[in-house]
């Protein structure tokens, strides 16, 4: 495969290598890239992240501000 096809499939897969990966795959068949591809996204990661700043923004905040919404300028 050449290398432009490697990025293309690691990119669309949402990965990205450095020349020197790329250069060392070129010898390998797409059916082989796509598999170690499948394999290295394998691994999840649950990400988690902390939300509570939005706890500000409840219903009662957002009603009782509608009317000054309506009033700003665009």
């Amino acid at each position: 495969m050449t290398t432009r096809d490697i990025q293309h499939l690691y990119w669309r897969a949402g990965f990205g290598l450095t020349p020197k990966q790329i250069l060392k795959k070129e010898s390998k068949s797409k059916a082989q890239i796509v598999e170690e591809i499948f394999e290295a996204s394998k691994p999840i990661n649950q990400i988690s992240l902390n939300l509570s700043v939005f706890n500000l923004f409840t219903q009662k905040y957002v009603y009782k501000n509608k009317e000054r919404r309506k009033n700003c300028p665009s």
